[in-house]
């Protein structure tokens, strides 16, 4: 289980070569994993933004990802609100829980596996973040993350 702030920055190869680095992760609440992954390229003169979906990425460590150059699509302008961390969580409608610090996941299969809850910088030096288990995590149409209660 890895952070996937810690993958923000790691060098995407494609072919051999180094052609960008990874800026943020689409993420899939309901299927509970990666959808892809968001880079910036650094060929050119100008640096465009591409992104990858999941069948696309053949491999991702810490040392770097390997993408399939067929899948790679380009966009003119992201709207990245949907992989930010810092969504806000709620436990129910009416009870704010905090926002996502981070979020864990396996690198193999790409499947996120849990969420952790920061609640504040006091809150988070002296208790810690909560750790919710991603089967507890769904989210609304409007993108609000909920903590679904037991």
């Amino acid at each position: 289980m890895e952070a996937l702030s810690s993958y923000i920055g790691i060098e995407v190869y494609c072919q051999g070569k180094v052609i960008g680095r990874i800026t943020d992760f689409l993420i899939n609440i309901s299927q509970k994993d990666i959808g892809g992954i968001t880079c910036t390229s650094n060929t050119g003169i100008i640096r465009s933004k591409f992104y990858v979906d999941k069948s696309g990425i053949m491999h991702l460590d810490r040392n770097g990802a390997v993408i399939d150059k067929n899948k790679i699509r380009y966009k003119k302008s992201f709207d990245e609100e949907y992989s930010r961390s810092g969504f806000g969580i709620y436990k129910d409608k009416d009870y704010f829980a905090g926002s996502v610090g981070d979020i864990y996941f396996n690198p193999v299969e790409l499947n996120i596996e849990s969420v952790s809850v920061k609640k504040g910088f006091l809150d988070d030096l002296i208790y810690g973040r909560d750790i919710v288990d991603i089967k507890n995590v769904s989210m609304t149409e409007k993108g609000l993350v909920l903590i679904n209660r037991e």
